[in-house]
């Protein structure tokens, strides 16, 4: 890692950042090892799961992170799976990419007839593939066979554009959605079961840009996720937003795309449970959104904000930010806690139980924990924590620089009386709307 990236999350970071936190006791949770550098190289924090239980990673080479590393030998780009009894199988690499190769795999999704999408670049060309199943994985780990397509690509004045393709996403009917992060904007593939291939062009649309909401810019979009009601989600430098109707508006469409902003402050990932609930992580700690499909800036329905883990008794001493996030099927969330060093990032991974439903404060506070402390994840060489998902048994996988994990057979939390914020309009949400419909500068709200 870098000295550049190191000050960069120190000055992100609330005081006392940078100061190694001490050990954090855990329970009788397994932590393994599912693939490390030597296979995969650097990993960027592409991860994502089926429903059959297999993991997808990819990673590979040195060249982006330059200072980290770079003198050590590192395999090729490539995306890996990891199926259920833990064997892997590499899926995706220059051979089987194309005429064009097999760029940095910086993003992956998955869809419900088990398709995997990579977004992906090399140093001139944006490539988007779809990966579909040939062969089943097998419990065994045998077959496990994908074909590879480039579905898209984008290069130099390419329309729409796309540059910087850092998160992906799929919906229910087969859309697939790429935030391009440099560009701006997040793009719409429709449906791509047959194009890309024999000569048949994809259709792709732009459904959001700059102009973010009309009154908010979407700036830098780090991540997209949708939910169950077809709704696209986007978080970015300039707040989280909601894309309503995806499927029959964009570029080339006589009704443009409704652009909604839900909270103010940046983010840089999502997660959204069964129930339609948003979470994402920062510096705070972990919030969820209620009604995201609903509320918003502008719509007369303020969005409510929960903070159900508190970064300030989250554990003693605390995390300085959190980074990944994954829901699970029944309700609970796995973040992982940054501690930041003068030399090194370190993980620790949190779980918060009921994060769906849990109030916050009164009858029903929110239970959370540290389950794997940052000295547990350090012993067995990981840093830091890009990516996480959850499998389809409910166990977490992170990704570090140098390895992915998974822990298993994490224990259920003790009740807790802990005092959990819960907050209407403070903070990240605007506590009130002007006449005009935008919001009140921070420097004039209340704390």
């Amino acid at each position: 890692m870098t000295d550049r990236w190191i000050r960069a999350l120190c000055a992100a970071a609330v005081s006392g950042a940078c100061a190694l936190a001490p050990p954090t006791p855990s329970g009788a949770q397994a932590i393994i090892e599912v693939i490390g550098f030597d296979a995969l190289g650097v990993a960027t924090g592409a991860i994502a799961s089926d429903r059959q239980g297999n993991v997808f990673i990819g990673g590979g080479d040195t060249f982006s992170f330059p200072g980290l590393g770079t003198s050590l030998p590192a395999p090729p780009p490539a995306v890996f799976v990891v199926t259920q009894n833990g064997r892997t199988r590499k899926i995706l690499h220059d051979s089987n990419a194309g005429d064009h190769g097999l760029g940095f795999p910086w993003a992956l999704a998955t869809d419900a007839k088990g398709a995997v999408y990579v977004a992906a670049d090399t140093l001139v060309r944006e490539q988007i593939f779809k990966l579909t199943p040939h062969t089943a994985c097998g419990p065994a780990g045998s077959a496990c066979r994908f074909r590879a397509a480039e579905i898209f690509h984008a290069e130099g004045g390419s329309v729409p554009p796309l540059s910087g393709a850092r998160s992906i996403a799929t919906d229910s009917v087969g859309n697939v959605f790429v935030a391009g992060r440099f560009s701006n904007n997040v793009v719409r593939i429709e449906d791509p079961r047959d194009c890309g291939t024999a000569g048949v062009p994809c259709v792709v649309r732009e459904i959001a840009n700059a102009s973010g909401d009309g009154r908010s810019p979407l700036d830098f979009p780090f991540d997209v996720e949708t939910d169950y009601a077809g709704n696209v989600f986007v978080a970015s430098r300039s707040g989280i937003f909601r894309i309503s109707t995806p499927d029959d508006c964009g570029t080339m469409e006589p009704t443009e795309c409704e652009v909604t902003q839900l909270v103010e402050d940046s983010a840089v990932t999502l997660a959204i449970d069964v129930a339609g609930n948003l979470f994402f992580p920062d510096r705070t700690g972990v919030t969820r959104i209620d009604r995201p499909q609903t509320c918003g800036v502008g719509t007369g329905e303020p969005c409510t904000a929960v903070l159900v883990l508190d970064r300030l008794s989250s554990a003693t001493p605390p995390a300085d930010t959190f980074a990944g996030i994954a829901t699970d099927q029944t309700g609970n969330v796995f973040a992982a806690g940054l501690y930041l060093t003068t030399g090194d990032v370190y993980a620790g991974l949190f779980k918060v139980e009921d994060a769906a439903t849990c109030e916050g404060t009164g009858r029903h506070p929110c239970r959370s924990a540290e389950v794997v402390g940052w000295d547990e994840l350090r012993a067995s060489f990981y840093k830091a924590a890009w990516g996480m998902t959850t499998d389809s048994f409910g166990d977490p996988y992170l990704v570090g620089f140098w390895k992915t994990q998974k822990v298993s057979d994490i224990p259920a939390l003790e009740p807790t009386r802990t005092r959990i914020r819960s907050r209407t309009g403070i903070g990240r949400v605007p506590d009130r709307v002007s006449p005009g419909g935008r919001s009140v500068p921070r420097s004039l709200r209340r704390r």
